[in-house]
């Protein structure tokens, strides 16, 4: 796999994948606990969804790089980072639209 990135912008994937695993494995350990031991397959469409959601909070959270000057005032960097040639603010919207859409179409199936 060729993945084209700047500075922190190999993180977006890393992100994704943990976030989804996590969110996988515990909808599916919650819901057999809770409810039924096999799960609806719109479980794992929920699950997508919202790894989604939770990887765009996260990358606007970490988008951004700050340092202290020596009189403690708190300025911001102007370093870019993306992937894919795509800044990583960009990637916050891409992955909220990704999300939504996937949530949406849990009702149809």
């Amino acid at each position: 796999m060729f993945l084209i990135f700047k500075n922190r912008g190999i993180l977006i994937p890393v992100y994704f994948i943990v976030t989804a695993l996590i969110v996988g494995f515990g909808s599916k350990a919650v819901y057999t606990s809770l409810f039924n031991p096999n799960p609806p397959d719109e479980l794992f469409q929920f699950g997508i969804g919202l790894s989604c959601w939770i990887t765009a909070l996260i990358t606007f959270l970490n988008k951004n790089d700050y340092f202290v000057d020596r009189n403690g005032i708190k300025k911001k960097m102007d370093i870019e980072h993306s992937l894919f040639f795509i800044k990583m603010d960009y990637w916050v919207y891409i992955f909220l639209v990704i999300g939504t859409i996937v949530l949406l179409l849990i009702p149809f199936g």
